[in-house]
């Protein structure tokens, strides 16, 4: 039989280790990482940002530490700039296309995440204005028509740069909508936009397609943002995209992710409208030619 001092001291004993225990759990799990989500249920939009966001910690993870993402739901483009801004917990890191005026405010990692595909555009359009486009060759000749875009969209600045009627929404979803009811003619979306885009929609808005010969393009990318003052979280994520580049392995995660969207839209065959990005910002690693797309790279990676 335990005297009444071993009883103590079990109890002790059992009483430090299960705080002990508390203590290395709760610090395991102390880093955690905020990044905006969905705009809605079926937004496939943020998985690759998402996913590579996770190796990046994961290969991060010796020097750094342990860390998870969280995910706080869906925030415009507008509202994720402020987030990060206040530098108040709130978010953590987004990923936005990179300008001048986001790079004034907010800290950025110019490494282009999707490697430009951004610029690559394609045209949604109401099928009872297919015939329409057949006859466009040029920007001139796209020119007669109206654009739609997003009014808080990082690029906004190029479409109406370069088109001479452009129609913004701050709303998301009322964008198909207008596209639906003909207020403006086309939106211009990234390949791998369009395709989840109209495969969505396809119950609501049977109208909404995406015109099959042509295709836009001009230097944009994507940058991971974080608050101005996060040094510690920009050089890991940079870190990071420099382990997985220099590994091959963010090629293969990038290819493996947009190839089959690639082959889908039939970007080969397409003709290609090339237009003007005059904002395209100074710390954009323009001469890189393996930190941007190539259409002939397809095949290599991609993981069928």
């Amino acid at each position: 039989m335990l005297s009444k001092f071993s009883l103590w001291r079990t109890l002790i004993i059992a009483l430090v280790i299960t705080s002990l225990s508390g203590f290395i759990s709760n610090t395991a799990v102390a880093c955690e990482i905020r990044h905006p989500g969905k705009q809605e249920f079926a937004d496939a939009r943020h998985e690759y940002p998402r996913q590579l966001l996770q190796q990046i910690l994961k290969v991060t993870e010796a020097e750094y530490g342990k860390c998870k993402l969280v995910d706080v739901g869906g925030l415009s483009q507008r509202r994720q700039i402020m987030w990060l801004q206040a530098q108040d917990g709130q978010l953590d890191v987004a990923w936005l296309p990179a300008s001048n005026q986001t790079n004034e405010v907010l800290n950025a990692i110019p490494f282009p995440i999707r490697k430009g595909l951004l610029g690559w555009r394609v045209l949604l359009i109401n099928k009872n204005n297919l015939d329409r486009f057949d006859d466009v060759k040029t920007l001139n000749d796209l020119n007669v028509f109206t654009a739609g875009y997003g009014s808080d969209w990082g690029d906004l600045p190029v479409m109406q740069h370069n088109f001479a009627r452009v129609i913004t929404s701050s709303n998301y979803d009322s964008l198909f909508e207008m596209l639906n009811y003909k207020r403006f003619d086309f939106l211009s979306r990234s390949v791998y936009e369009a395709f989840d885009e109209t495969i969505l929609r396809r119950k609501s808005h049977p109208d909404i397609v995406i015109e099959p010969n042509l295709a836009l393009r001009y230097p944009q990318v994507d940058f991971f943002y974080v608050g101005k003052n996060n040094k510690e979280l920009a050089a890991r994520i940079r870190s990071g995209l420099d382990k997985l580049h220099r590994s091959g392995r963010f090629n293969t995660l990038f290819y493996g992710f947009y190839a089959d969207y690639i082959r889908k839209i039939k970007m080969a065959d397409r003709l290609i409208i090339e237009i003007e990005n005059p904002y395209l910002p100074e710390n954009v690693p323009h001469n890189d030619p393996e930190l941007w797309f190539q259409l002939n790279e397809v095949d290599k990676y991609a993981v069928n």
